[in-house]
C-alpha cells in the first residue's frame, strides 16, 4: 500500500455530467424539477422528484437502468483501476447520493476499488421507493461553513479523513473536483497535498482567483484523458520519492561497514510500469500479444507470492542483523537463489506462451521484461493495467 490517499468529487469528474440532471431528463421530469427548484433546498427537491417519478410509475430498476446508460469518459474506469492496482487509497466525496454512486461504480466494477464514500444518503425504502437525504441535516443546525452548500461541507470531511490518516503515519492526499463546492477542501489540503482541478470549471476559476490561498500543488485536468495523464503520472512520482527514500534508509545501515564497496540490493520502482508497458507494446507491436503473455505470466506467478514476502523480510533481516562484509554478501546470495525461483517462472510461462505466438516477438518481450528488474508484486500490477488495456 503506498502511502497516496485519491479522493474523487463523482459528478463531472468520475462522470461527465451531474447525476441528477441525467436522471431528472431521462425519466421525463425535467419541467416539474425546474418548477420544484426556486422553492426548496437541491436535496429536498430531489428526494421530492423521486416521489412523483415513483407515483408515474417508474421502478427502482428503471432509475438504475438509467444510471448505467451515464456517459463516462472511457479512460476514467481504467485509470481508477490502475491507481487502485498501485496501492492508492481511493474515497469519493461528491454532493450527489450513495444510492447514484453505488450503482454506477457496480456497474463499471469499480465499487471494490473505493475504500471509502462520503455523499448524500440514497436509499430504498420499505416501499421499494428511493429516498434522498442531505448529508448533513441543516434543519437542525448549521455546519458553520459560508463556501459550502447547506447540506453537505467537503472541507469538513476532508479535515476528518485527514485526522485519521495523522495516526496512520505520513499520507499524501490528491484531490480531483470540478465545481464550487469542491474549493473549500482544496483550502484544507497542505503543502505536500495535490489539488486538481477540472479547468475551466468553477472551482478551477475559483483556484486561479485566490491562488495564495492554496497551499497544496496544483495540477489541472480537462477531460478523462488529461486526468488519466496527470493523476498517474502524479502517482508514480510520489512512488518514486517514496522508494528513493527507503533506498536512503536502507543504505544508512551499512555505513558502519563501508557499504560503497559492496552489491547493492536491486530496488524497484513501480513507476517503471508505465515506461514498461509502452515499450512491450511497442516491442511486440501488439497490445494483446503483451496482454496474453503476462495472464499467462501471472497464473504462475500468483504461487509464487510468497516469496515476494521473503524477499522483504530477508532485506530487513540483512539491513537489521548484518554484522560484517563476509556475512552481507552471504545473506545476498540467499536472497538471490530465492529470486532465481521466480526468474525461472517466468521464463517457462514465456516459453509456454511461445509455442502460440511469433517467436521473434516473444523473444523481444522477454528481452524487455528482463531488463525491466520488476518485482513479482509490481509484475502483478503490470498484467492488471494491460487487463484493463490501459494503451487503448
Amino acid at each position: 500500500m503506498s502511502g497516496i490517499v485519491v479522493i474523487f468529487d463523482f459528478d463531472k469528474t468520475i462522470i461527465d455530467i451531474d447525476s441528477d440532471n441525467w436522471v431528472v431528463d431521462e425519466l421525463g421530469a425535467t419541467d416539474l424539477f425546474n418548477q420544484l427548484l426556486p422553492t426548496m433546498p437541491w436535496n429536498s427537491v430531489m428526494d421530492k422528484m423521486m416521489k412523483e417519478v415513483h407515483s408515474q410509475g417508474k421502478s427502482i430498476e428503471d432509475i438504475e437502468q438509467v444510471l448505467k446508460r451515464i456517459p463516462i469518459h472511457p479512460r476514467v474506469v481504467p485509470t481508477i483501476k490502475a491507481a487502485y492496482a498501485l496501492g492508492c487509497d481511493l474515497r469519493v466525496l461528491s454532493d450527489a447520493n450513495m444510492f447514484y454512486i453505488e450503482t454506477i461504480l457496480k456497474h463499471y466494477e469499480i465499487l471494490e476499488c473505493f475504500s471509502e464514500i462520503n455523499t448524500n444518503p440514497g436509499s430504498v425504502d420499505e416501499e421499494g421507493k428511493l429516498r434522498i437525504m442531505p448529508y448533513h441535516d441543516f434543519h437542525t443546525f448549521s455546519h458553520g461553513c459560508n463556501l459550502c452548500p447547506p447540506n453537505m461541507c467537503k472541507g469538513k470531511i476532508i479535515e476528518r479523513i485527514q485526522a485519521t490518516l495523522a495516526t496512520q503515519g505520513k499520507k499524501r492526499i490528491i484531490y480531483l473536483g470540478d465545481g464550487a463546492g469542491d474549493f473549500c477542501p482544496s483550502l484544507k489540503l497542505v503543502k505536500d497535498d495535490y489539488m486538481m482541478p477540472r479547468k475551466d470549471f468553477p472551482v478551477w476559476d475559483l483556484i486561479c482567483k485566490n491562488q495564495e490561498l492554496v497551499k497544496a500543488e496544483v495540477h489541472e485536468w480537462t477531460d478523462g484523458e488529461d486526468l488519466e495523464r496527470v493523476l498517474l503520472q502524479l502517482i508514480v512520482t510520489i512512488i518514486s520519492i517514496e522508494d528513493e527514500n527507503k533506498n536512503q534508509l536502507f543504505d544508512c545501515k551499512f555505513e558502519t561497514i563501508g557499504h560503497e564497496m559492496l552489491p547493492k540490493p536491486v530496488y524497484h520502482t513501480i513507476a517503471n510500469l508505465f515506461l514498461r508497458l509502452q515499450e512491450i507494446t511497442a516491442a511486440t507491436k501488439s497490445t494483446m500479444i503483451a496482454h496474453q503473455v503476462l495472464v499467462l505470466m501471472k497464473k504462475e506467478i500468483d504461487k509464487e507470492l510468497k516469496l515476494e514476502e521473503k524477499f522483504r523480510d530477508l532485506r530487513l533481516e540483512m539491513a537489521s542483523t548484518v554484522k560484517n562484509k563476509a556475512e552481507y554478501i552471504e545473506k545476498l546470495e540467499r536472497y538471490a537463489r530465492l529470486r532465481d525461483n521466480v526468474e525461472a517462472v517466468e521464463t517457462t510461462c514465456v516459453l509456454k506462451h511461445a509455442q502460440m505466438r511469433d517467436m521473434d516477438q516473444v523473444i523481444r518481450l522477454q528481452i524487455l521484461m528482463d531488463q525491466s528488474h520488476l518485482s513479482v508484486r509490481e509484475k502483478l500490477i503490470f498484467v492488471q493495467m494491460l487487463n484493463d488495456e490501459m494503451l487503448g
